[in-house]
């Protein structure tokens, strides 16, 4: 049976239908891999979240250069910066949701304001969440952010992608620096700070905090491994089955007689023990 088996496996055919398989196989592999490379990058990210964002406040010109670049792994570190808010250049972020104490999400602006510390360039503070006015037409109260000399304690993030959509003056899309240096005229750092406190009264609500659930990627990169089994295991099934439509009728009944006496015998054996 073996050898009939290896004859088949050996045509032209079934090689080629191998060969697809094996393809098949890599693909799974790959795609395998593109989610282990997205677990590693949650799993690093929430790893950033976890040992930075109840550190201790470091000093704003630490991190952040003077010419406003600052290093990715400090995403999420406290920084801690004296200066003044540039009230008159506030930004909202239009159609963000928020949790809250709510089960569902309720959706409203992100509130942005740039900062001028003492030191080093302006930077983008965001104040936190507000709620949809009654109409779309209407923009929402806002609380002021405090004046003149302001001490805050800010986590550093880094700027989130653009969408460059058209939207009216003072609002933008993401909380995207570029954007809002171009909508406001203030040269910006490349990170924006999320506010922890500045010592206002009255803010806009905190935002959610971050999540840190590493999600399914490291369980759908083991679904895709073992998937790979399935194309190899279908070619080996299709040639023991090519090799069994070729024998005559009589090999055909003699092999499957000799299957059922098998099953039957292993049947007895199980009932006797």
């Amino acid at each position: 049976m073996m050898r009939d088996w290896l004859r088949m496996a050996l045509r032209p055919k079934w090689i080629a239908l191998l060969l697809v398989a094996l393809l098949v196989c890599g693909v799974f592999v790959r795609l395998g891999l593109w989610q282990w490379h997205r677990h590693e990058h949650k799993q690093a990210a929430v790893h950033r979240i976890e040992t930075h964002r109840d550190a201790a406040p470091r000093p704003y010109t630490e991190l952040v250069r003077p010419d406003g670049s600052y290093e990715y792994d400090d995403e999420w570190t406290p920084v801690r910066l004296t200066g003044h808010y540039l009230p008159e250049k506030q930004t909202l972020v239009r159609n963000r949701p928020h949790f809250g104490t709510a089960s569902k999400s309720t959706y409203g602006y992100e509130v942005l304001v740039p900062f001028q510390p003492d030191e080093g360039p302006a930077v983008v503070v965001n104040r936190g969440w507000v709620a949809n006015a009654n109409d779309a037409q209407t923009l929402p109260e806002v609380p002021a952010p405090p004046k003149g000399t302001t001490e805050l304690v800010a986590w550093l993030r880094p700027s989130e992608p653009a969408r460059d959509r058209d939207l009216p003056a003072g609002q933008v899309d993401m909380v995207n620096t570029d954007e809002v240096e171009r909508s406001t005229g203030v040269q910006l750092a490349d990170p924006f700070l999320l506010l922890k406190e500045d010592g206002s009264s009255q803010r806009p609500e905190p935002l959610d905090p971050p999540e840190t659930d590493l999600g399914p990627h490291q369980a759908y990169a083991y679904q895709w491994w073992l998937a790979t089994l399935f194309p190899v295991g279908l070619w080996v099934f299709s040639v023991r089955n090519a090799v069994f439509t070729e024998l005559s009728p009589e090999e055909q009944r003699r092999r499957r007689a000799e299957r059922a006496a098998r099953r039957k015998t292993r049947i007895w054996d199980e009932e006797d023990g």
